[in-house]
């Protein structure tokens, strides 16, 4: 697994351990370039995050395919980076 997909799931779990179930990229450190959101959908596609559009009131009032999404590690990306860690 890519270094900085790993980086992404231990991001996800530090904030889910400080209390916030859902994070958006920029929680995870994500700013222009640096591809946080390509790289979450891409886990999220991949069973490894889970995905859920932000509710924010662009995402409401335009309804657009293009939004902004919150992201959470889920069970299969746990037990990715566990086989990750063992490796």
């Amino acid at each position: 697994m890519p270094d900085e997909d790993v980086s992404l799931l231990k991001a996800l779990i530090r904030r889910e351990e400080s209390g916030s179930s859902w994070s958006r990229p920029m929680d995870l450190g994500a700013h222009d370039g640096s591809n946080h959101s390509s790289r979450l959908k891409r886990l999220a596609d991949k069973g490894m995050v889970k995905r859920a559009r932000r509710n924010s009131i662009c995402n409401v009032l335009m309804n657009s395919a293009r939004g902004s999404y919150v992201y959470s590690i889920s069970d299969a990306g746990r037990a990715a980076l566990q086989k990750n860690n063992a490796e």
